[in-house]
């Protein structure tokens, strides 16, 4: 629902965001996964939203649906949006872990992880998430490690 995908190799259609696939069943499942790529979407097959669905879905509005609650379409998508950025950065943060970084890194990194913890976030939350900057503080201290790599 949330993604915009462009008619090409990895698509068979373009879809705008926010529109739902014409694949997606009233299940929420999709009605072609078996045949993906013989109907044209690889890239539904390879595409990873790093759980960001599940906790937008299931975390912060409950389980709740936007076909049962249309007015939760917009929040839900916009919330999906922000929470795919975190849980990017969040995994990219966390592979810092097998790098030898200083105290002041390993401290930067641990307070970031905190930060970014799936778990802490609400719809509220994520609407401030770009007063605080995190993703580009994410973004300075991973290029701040170039000397570590």
């Amino acid at each position: 629902m949330a993604p915009a995908f462009d008619e090409g190799p990895q698509f068979a259609i373009d879809k705008p965001a926010g529109l739902p696939c014409p694949h997606l069943g009233p299940d929420h499942l999709c009605t072609i996964h078996a045949q993906l790529t013989d109907k044209g979407f690889p890239g539904c097959a390879t595409y990873d939203c790093l759980g960001a669905g599940q906790l937008v879905t299931q975390h912060l509005f409950k389980g709740k649906s936007w076909r049962d609650h249309p007015d939760l379409a917009r929040p839900m998508i916009d919330a999906f949006r922000a929470m795919r950025d975190i849980q990017d950065m969040l995994q990219l943060v966390d592979m810092t872990e097998t790098l030898n970084l200083s105290d002041d890194h390993a401290v930067e990194r641990a307070r970031l992880l905190a930060e970014l913890a799936p778990t802490r976030w609400s719809p509220e939350l994520l609407d401030r998430a770009e007063e605080t900057d995190l993703i580009g503080r994410c973004r300075t201290y991973l290029a701040s490690l170039q000397s570590v790599v």
